[in-house]
């Protein structure tokens, strides 16, 4: 596929650096878990997901919207997958 044509909308770069906030993301979680070395307590850690956690959603928000979906669709669509993902916890 011909990249250029993301580039200009800069959806190459938002998704570029996703994938480097996911990256920080997945380090933490390997620290929490004790598979990571780390000197920070597990409350900073803690801390860390949520803060990388919520980068990686705002930026993938920022991605969408940069596609030009609205917000009533990228709600829509939150609330089907939230619901879906809520009614697997109950079963299990």
């Amino acid at each position: 596929t011909n990249a250029s044509q993301y580039e200009e909308e800069c959806l190459l770069e938002r998704g570029l650096k996703l994938g480097e906030e996911y990256g920080e993301l997945s380090a933490e979680i390997l620290k929490f878990v004790g598979y990571k070395r780390s000197l920070e307590t597990k409350e900073q850690i803690n801390y860390n997901i949520l803060l990388e956690s919520t980068d990686c959603l705002i930026m993938i928000f920022d991605i969408m919207t940069q596609m030009g979906f609205k917000k009533e669709q990228i709600c829509n669509m939150a609330e089907k997958q939230v619901n879906k993902w809520i009614t697997n916890i109950e079963i299990k």
